[in-house]
C-alpha cells in the first residue's frame, strides 16, 4: 500500500499523542514520586499528626506481628508450641524449638512461658539479645559487651540472633568465659508492612523491635558495655537513652517489658519508612513519639550515652568523670583506634581504658 502525504501526516499526529501521553505519564510519575517523598519528609521532620492513642488505632499488635513473622521467616514455627500465644517466651521457643529439631526431639513449650499477666509482666525480663547478620568476625570490644552482661546481671539469658554464628578468636573466648550464650537463627527481613530493607542494620532495627514487643527484654548493641546494675531500668515503662536531643534517642540499648505499647506505635510508624533516609525511624520518631506518649517511656539522659558520638575524645583520648554511667556505647564506627585485647586495656590511659579495666578487673587503675 502506497503511503500518501496525509497517512504521514496521520502517521505523525499519532506518534506526537502517544509520545506526549508518555511523557506527560513519566512527568506525573515524578511530580507523584517528589509529592511522595515531600509527604514522607513532612511525616519525618515535621510535627507527627498523633493526638491520642486511638489515632492508629494499634489494637494488640502482637498476633498480627507473630502472623508476620511466620509468613516472612522460614526458620520460625510454632508446631509444638500449646501455650497460650501471649505469654510465649519467643526467643526460649525459637532456641528451644530450633535445638531440639538438630536432635531428633520434641521441644517443650511450657518451659517457654512468661509469668501470667500480673506484677511480674510489670518488669523486663532478664533476656539479654544481640543482633548479628553475615559472617561476623567478633571483636574484643564485642566480648567485652557481652562479658559485662554476666558480670551485672549474673541470671540473663543471653542470646545472638543472626543468620549464622559468628566467628573469630573472641567468639570462641565467649563461649569459654561466659556460659549460657545461646544462638537463635533467624532470617534476614526483606520488607516491613510492604517497604522493602535494602540494609543489615535496617534489619536489626525492625527485629528488635518484634521481639521486644512479644516478650520484652533487653536489647543492645554489641559495642555496649554494661558497667553498673541496671534495676532500676527494669521498671514498668520502656527505657531508652537520649543522644542528643537533635540527633534523637538510641536504639541501641533498649529495656522493654511484654507487649509495650510504645513499641507497638513505633513499630506501625515503620508504615512510612524509607530506607534512603538514614537513622528517622531508629532515632528521630520514637524521640517524636516520647513528647506524645511521655506516660509509656522514660528517656534517660546521661547514664547511656555519655558521651555521645559528637564527644568520642571524652572516650578515646582524655580522661572524664563517668561515675553516673550505667552504660556506655563504644562507638566502634569512628577514627580512634580501638583496643584489641585486655593487653591494649592494661595501659590505656582514657575514659573508655578505665570502663573496660572496671568491667573485667573491677578496678580502673592502669596495670603496667
Amino acid at each position: 500500500m502506497r503511503m500518501t502525504l496525509k497517512h504521514l501526516f496521520v502517521l505523525c499526529i499519532i506518534s506526537t499523542s502517544i509520545g506526549i501521553y508518555i511523557l506527560s505519564h513519566i512527568r506525573l510519575y515524578k511530580l507523584c514520586r517528589l509529592h511522595e517523598n515531600m509527604k514522607i519528609k513532612q511525616r519525618v521532620y515535621g510535627p507527627l499528626k498523633i493526638t491520642n492513642e486511638d489515632t492508629w488505632k494499634v489494637k494488640t499488635a502482637a498476633q498480627k506481628l507473630l502472623h508476620m513473622i511466620l509468613e516472612s521467616d522460614s526458620t520460625f514455627s510454632l508446631l509444638g508450641f500449646d501455650g497460650p500465644l501471649e505469654r510465649m517466651d519467643l526467643l526460649c521457643w525459637m532456641y528451644l524449638s530450633q535445638t531440639a529439631t538438630k536432635r531428633g526431639l520434641k521441644a517443650n513449650s511450657s518451659d517457654c512461658l512468661q509469668p501470667p499477666p500480673g506484677k511480674e509482666w510489670k518488669t523486663v525480663p532478664k533476656n539479654v539479645f544481640y543482633i548479628i547478620y553475615g559472617a561476623y568476625n567478633f571483636t574484643f570490644l564485642n566480648y567485652m559487651s557481652a562479658f559485662s552482661i554476666r558480670r551485672v546481671i549474673p541470671d540473663a539469658n543471653i542470646y545472638v540472633i543472626g543468620d549464622q554464628s559468628p566467628i573469630g578468636f573472641w567468639w570462641r573466648k565467649l563461649l569459654e568465659d561466659v556460659r549460657g550464650v545461646k544462638i537463635v537463627y533467624r532470617t534476614r527481613p526483606q520488607r516491613i508492612f510492604n517497604q522493602t530493607i535494602k540494609i543489615k542494620p535496617h534489619a536489626t532495627d525492625v527485629i528488635r523491635l518484634q521481639i521486644l514487643i512479644l516478650s520484652g527484654g533487653i536489647y543492645l548493641d554489641p559495642d555496649i558495655l554494661f558497667l553498673r546494675p541496671i534495676d532500676h531500668f527494669r521498671q514498668p515503662v520502656l527505657t531508652m537513652g537520649l543522644i542528643d536531643p537533635a540527633t534523637g534517642i538510641g536504639n541501641g540499648l533498649i529495656f522493654a517489658k511484654i507487649h509495650s505499647k510504645f513499641l507497638e506505635y513505633w513499630y506501625e510508624s515503620y508504615r512510612n519508612f524509607n530506607s534512603s533516609i538514614w537513622g528517622v525511624h531508629s532515632m528521630a520518631i520514637p524521640l517524636k513519639l516520647s513528647k506524645i506518649y511521655s506516660h509509656l517511656i522514660k528517656v534517660d539522659k546521661g547514664h547511656i550515652y555519655h558521651p555521645n558520638w559528637f564527644e568520642l575524645e571524652k572516650l578515646f583520648l582524655k580522661v572524664v568523670p563517668w561515675d553516673k554511667n550505667v552504660a556506655v556505647h563504644m562507638w566502634t564506627h569512628h577514627q580512634y583506634r580501638l583496643p584489641q585485647s585486655l593487653k591494649d586495656t592494661d595501659t590505656l590511659n582514657t575514659t573508655a581504658g578505665q570502663m573496660l579495666r572496671y568491667v573485667y578487673y573491677n578496678d580502673t587503675r592502669l596495670r603496667r
